[in-house]
């Protein structure tokens, strides 16, 4: 008989060792406060960080200016303020810096241009002075001086140097045109020391009384008082030149009185308190200027122009808001008395 097969032998259990358990490693509470202290004072840095933009950088990326389409940034203001010295004339530094843009901008209409090399040589005739030569080093030396003392960045710094080149080419150019024939007036006046005598002056010549005999007995101009007041003969283009409160030259508004009309008592100076009275005795529509009134005219030109663009372009002024307003007005006066 056939035996039956033997069983394999039953395998015997193998004994595992269980798998550790991974140690948990507790962090210190000292540690713990470290990091939370770490994170905190992140966030508060980050904080900070976002708030001395918004108060002191953001804002000086916005615009003050835009004329057309060109924008200027009331940081570049700011800096022009301090370049110039000054904390307070803001509405006259808004007009300065107006007006460059638009010469900028007009000039070259009139085929005025100025190159990088202009530029150059200008600054290098600043730098030389009365003396016949400037070396290289010492233009360098004089060149860096001037651009740390503007505040301004180099390619700021060279541009208001161009664009001075261009104000004075487009005032040469614009003096060019001028015609020496013009509408004008025969202009009388007489200066008093105060308000009451001048009041007293008219009440004479309202009764009848000569004016120029008035201006020789009552006038403090002694020079004109000779003439009787006699001023000449004035086109309105040269009239309206003020200096500060004194008048340099006769109130533009002068040029639109009647023959024979006497003006009312008229402040000329405030601080010292002169008035005068104004006539006009003659009116011719086409007369050849008397050479110093044709160098007036002549030299207000860019002036006049600047006005007449004023009006013609897109200029608007703006601010943190949407506007210039009163808080802007406070926030650039602010940042000029924290310095640069």
């Amino acid at each position: 008989m056939s035996q039956p097969p033997s069983r394999p032998p039953a395998r015997r259990p193998v004994a595992r060792t269980p798998a550790p358990t991974p140690e948990v490693k507790r962090t210190s509470p000292r540690r713990t406060g470290i990091i939370v202290s770490a994170i905190v004072l992140g966030v508060l840095g980050l904080a900070i960080g976002i708030g001395y933009y918004a108060i002191y950088v953001m804002p000086l990326q916005d615009t003050i200016i835009k004329v057309n389409d060109r924008e200027i940034s009331i940081g570049y203001f700011i800096q022009r303020m301090r370049t110039a010295g000054t904390t307070e004339d803001i509405f006259s530094m808004i007009e300065a810096v107006t007006n460059e843009e638009l010469i900028r901008q007009g000039a070259p209409r009139y085929g005025i241009e100025v190159t990088e090399n202009e530029v150059m040589d200008e600054l290098r005739d600043s730098a030389r002075g009365e003396n016949e030569s400037i070396s290289e080093p010492e233009f360098r030396t004089w060149y860096r001086n001037q651009l740390n003392e503007s505040g301004l960045s180099e390619k700021d710094f060279l541009e208001l140097v161009r664009t001075s080149i261009l104000a004075n080419r487009l005032q040469e150019y614009l003096s060019g045109r001028v015609s020496p024939v013009a509408e004008q007036v025969h202009l009388h006046y007489m200066l008093l020391p105060s308000y009451e005598e001048a009041e007293d002056a008219a009440t004479r010549l309202e009764d009848g009384a000569n004016f120029a005999e008035l201006a020789r007995e009552l006038s403090i101009d002694t020079e004109s008082a000779e003439e009787g007041g006699d001023m000449g003969w004035w086109p309105r283009a040269a009239m309206g030149l003020r200096y500060d409160t004194v008048f340099v030259t006769p109130p533009q508004w002068l040029f639109d009185l009647g023959i024979g009309e006497v003006s009312t008592p008229t402040m000329l100076d405030q601080e010292a308190g002169l008035f005068a009275i104004f006539t006009v005795s003659d009116r011719a529509m086409a007369r050849e200027m008397e050479e110093n009134k044709l160098e007036i005219v002549k030299g207000r030109q860019l002036e006049f122009w600047l006005n007449a663009e004023t009006a013609a372009q897109n200029v608007t002024l703006h601010g943190r808001n949407n506007g210039f307003d009163s808080e802007t007005h406070a926030w650039i006066q602010w940042q000029l008395s924290r310095g640069g």
